[in-house]
């Protein structure tokens, strides 16, 4: 390692008119002052150091296009250029207008330094860039073709600015970062992730293209302030983005997803899983993704539960399986104001998951139900237009204690509501018409509340209870059905009172099969 002077034979610094030193091979520098490189480094090696090490403040290195260039054979332990050596910190440095390849790592910064990196190519190295403890910026650089990571920030602040991190085996990955920011770049083609933000706070991920890596973006244990917004995150062969917290490291909790465009990734858009809570996903358009369009679920059973997250206001359109799905472990959850439309699956599927609310969402022509809940008490359905879906419009399975309320359910191929083994639950003020099957149709339900509904028009019967007991059917009007308005078969105990029945194409009210029991009156 060489101390290089200028050629007058002193130091000569970054003040106007000055000088900048010319740098030929690896080098120590330990002086403030303009360093530029004479010609490429090339087949250099460092002895298990760096070639170029950076140890003062102050200083602009400037490659000028040149190459600090290592050997492919002698990797190991060695690095391209290092700021902020002999446990000391380094403040403001600027290295720029080089390429670093064939280096263990290709830049390192440690140690409490502030730098910036521009028009950087680090490529084909292990790691691109590494940093640890440091403010750094990287900005309109290249990161490419590094066997294991692109770029590595850890325990500091980070920036990534219009920058491409492609092809490497893991793209950009964050780890205990506060005020960092990955904005305006394009993050491609990465093996593993494209961009994994863990443990921190208070980080921004704007504007960025992240396509075509095994996952877009994991979020992991990130408690509080991150915002992912405004990218393009498509063709990543797993999730778009992934959502996860850690027993040990923590939830991840308030951050936010919005205004993204996640279309085309493999499995789903975006998935919500373990150690989760009050997060925010709105406002995306999530689109052609081979699973669900979103996924809220605790990934594992016993796995720490995803609570009280919220879905408001996407697009969700054209997913291979359902639009958004909830499943066990996801704990009152807010899904409201979305459309959810031509999903192959259901639009909305709640499984196993407690304290759902479904609001004023519109689910529309999707390949099987519009809102499918199974085994999911407690679960609120209110002011949705479910409309033309395959089979149901609403079904409820296996499901207790539900409120489905003033919600528009019309043109349905199958029922309109559904119920089967689902007993307490409330059916009000809702306006059901023009279903190809039943309005309703209670299967093997109990304790049933259907007040205040509009029923009509559909293509059987307005009202259907096939053994279903202890109902009560009040106040409703149930008109102009193809079949009986409303017809009780093998089915006890309920009571059928002051409901508004006409026009219906069968009998207006019709008790059959050994039905026993029920009060039918005022009608």
């Amino acid at each position: 390692m060489l101390l290089v002077l200028s050629t007058l034979g002193g130091f000569v610094g970054v003040v106007a008119g000055q000088t900048a030193t010319p740098l030929d091979e690896c080098t120590v520098i330990s002086e403030p002052g303009r360093y530029v490189l004479a010609g490429d480094i090339t087949d250099a090696t460092a002895d298990g150091e760096a070639c170029i090490v950076i140890e003062s403040g102050d200083v602009v290195f400037d490659g000028d296009g040149y190459v600090v260039d290592g050997r492919s054979d002698m990797r190991e332990g060695n690095t391209g250029i290092s700021v902020g050596g002999s446990f000391d910190p380094a403040d403001d440095i600027t290295i720029r207008d080089v390429v670093v390849s064939d280096w263990d790592t290709g830049v390192e910064v440690l140690f409490d330094s502030r730098v910036t990196l521009e028009n950087v190519v680090t490529e084909s190295n292990r790691v691109g860039i590494y940093a640890l403890g440091s403010d750094v910026t990287v900005r309109e650089s290249v990161v490419r073709d590094n066997d294991f990571i692109g770029i590595s920030g850890s325990s500091g602040t980070f920036v990534v600015e219009s920058t491409e991190v492609v092809s490497n085996e893991f793209g950009v990955e964050l780890f205990e970062t506060v005020d960092s920011v990955v904005v305006g770049s394009r993050i491609a083609g990465n093996e593993r992730f494209g961009l994994s933000v863990n443990v921190g706070s208070e980080i921004e991920v704007s504007g960025n293209v992240i396509e075509d890596n095994e996952f877009g973006v994991l979020i992991w244990s990130i408690y509080g302030d991150l915002i992912v917004e405004n990218n393009t995150i498509e063709n990543n062969d797993r999730h778009g983005v992934y959502l996860v917290g850690d027993v040990d490291f923590g939830d991840s909790t308030e951050n936010v997803v919005r205004d993204n465009h996640v279309v085309g990734n493999g499995v789903n858009g975006i998935f919500i899983s373990s150690h989760t809570a009050d997060n925010v996903v709105e406002r995306n358009v999530v689109s052609g993704n081979g699973n669900d369009g979103i996924s809220v679920q605790a990934e594992f059973e016993d796995f720490g539960s995803a609570e009280r997250n919220v879905l408001r206001s996407n697009l969700v359109e054209n997913n291979g399986d359902d639009g958004i799905s909830l499943g066990e472990g996801a704990l009152d959850t807010e899904v409201s104001e979305n459309t959810v439309r031509s999903n192959g699956g259901d639009g909305v599927f709640v499984r196993g998951a407690e304290g759902t609310t479904l609001d004023d969402n519109e689910l529309v022509g999707n390949g099987v139900n519009g809102i499918n809940v199974v085994a999911a008490p407690g679960t609120t359905v209110v002011e949705n237009v479910v409309d033309a879906n395959r089979n149901d419009g609403i079904g409820l399975t296996n499901t207790d204690g539900a409120t489905v309320e003033r919600n528009q359910v019309r043109n349905n191929r199958d029922d309109g509501i559904g119920a089967g083994e689902s007993d307490g639950n409330q059916f009000v003020d809702n306006v059901v018409t023009g279903n190809d099957d039943d309005g309703f149709f209670l299967r093997g339900s109990g304790g049933n509340d259907l007040f205040g509904n509009v029923v009509r028009d559909n293509g059987d019967d307005g009202v259907y209870l096939l053994r279903a007991d202890e109902n009560e059917l009040v106040d409703n009007e149930v008109a102009s059905n193809d079949d009986e308005g409303i017809e009780l078969d093998n089915s006890d105990d309920n009571l059928v009172e002051n409901n508004d029945v006409r026009d219906n194409d069968g009998r207006e009210v019709l008790v059959r099969n050994g039905s026993n029991g029920n009060v039918v009156r005022n009608n």
